[in-house]
């Protein structure tokens, strides 16, 4: 799949692409998005990530032009301009950013709200029979705290940087611990432990974590239940893995440098992945 960019439902190459530098998207970070990817070229769960995005526009109060069928035809018209073959597979960004203004925090000065859809080639899988390392990170989110929390800001200061503190200490993902120390979730994935006995746990909405479209997969298409984590149960588990669009599922093999279970990906999370992946490819 070739990379291009929708910008209300205009099609042109990444190098043609442009939007205002008063787009508030860019300046203040007022906007949503959402991350999805295909399966034999269909994309996955689009109701739900379209439902999504809507409901976190909805907490800044940004007005969806068109409502979610106009956000629908141009998720489906980017992918298929990009699309090279039928079964062409591929992923977008999808954001929704308040428009262009002048300068202001008065979020009346925007008046036409923009759609831009980022659609790229799927990067490399994940190296899923080797895993990952991850470290916690204790931070506070950009929504936190507001009339915004639980929706997908593009407002990922905390995340980058936490992301670069995991980089520099050999990691490939941080998991966000809040003031109490729970666990929160990754920086872009969602987060579960399994222990003895093959439970699986993840952290429930209470913990102002976001609802992802995977792990809600996931929790279909395996037993989970949601419950308080902190970073001495994922240090305690048997097995450990993470979940996104792009990625699925994939297993950690160490936390703070603790290795978990045997070093390697381990049976629930290999068996969740295949019956995640069944789930994803029916979930169109």
């Amino acid at each position: 799949m070739r990379r291009l960019v929708s910008i209300d439902g205009r099609v042109v190459a990444p190098e043609a692409a442009t939007i205002p530098v008063y787009d508030r998207g860019f300046l203040y970070g007022d906007a949503v998005f959402e991350t999805l990817r295909t399966y034999d070229g269909v994309p996955c769960a689009l109701e739900a990530h379209v439902a999504r995005l809507l409901r976190s526009a909805g907490r800044l109060r940004i007005a969806v032009p068109g409502g979610a069928d106009v956000v629908r035809t141009q998720i489906l018209e980017a992918f298929a301009a990009a699309r090279e073959s039928a079964t062409d597979d591929g992923y977008a960004r999808i954001m929704l950013t308040r428009g262009a203004a002048p300068l202001g925090l008065d979020m009346d000065l925007a008046k036409a709200p923009s759609v831009i859809i980022l659609v790229e080639p799927l990067p490399p899988p994940p190296a899923y029979d080797v895993g990952i390392r991850v470290v916690t990170v204790a931070t506070l989110r950009a929504a936190d705290g507001t009339p915004a929390a639980g929706a997908k800001v593009t407002s990922y200061l905390a995340s980058i940087l936490a992301l670069a503190d995991a980089k520099a200490q050999g990691a490939q993902e941080a998991v966000l611990l809040d003031a109490r120390g729970r666990v929160i979730e990754g920086t872009t994935s969602n987060v579960f432990v399994v222990s003895a006995g093959g439970r699986i746990r993840t952290p429930g909405e209470e913990v102002g974590l976001l609802l992802g479209i995977t792990r809600a997969l996931v929790m279909e298409a395996a037993p989970v239940e949601t419950a308080m984590l902190t970073a001495e149960d994922l240090y305690a588990a048997d097995e450990v893995f993470v979940t996104s669009s792009v990625r699925e599922v994939v297993g950690v093999v160490a936390v703070d440098g603790r290795t978990i279970g045997g070093g390697t990906p381990g049976p629930v999370t290999r068996r969740v992945h295949e019956a995640y992946r069944a789930k994803a490819r029916a979930a169109k």
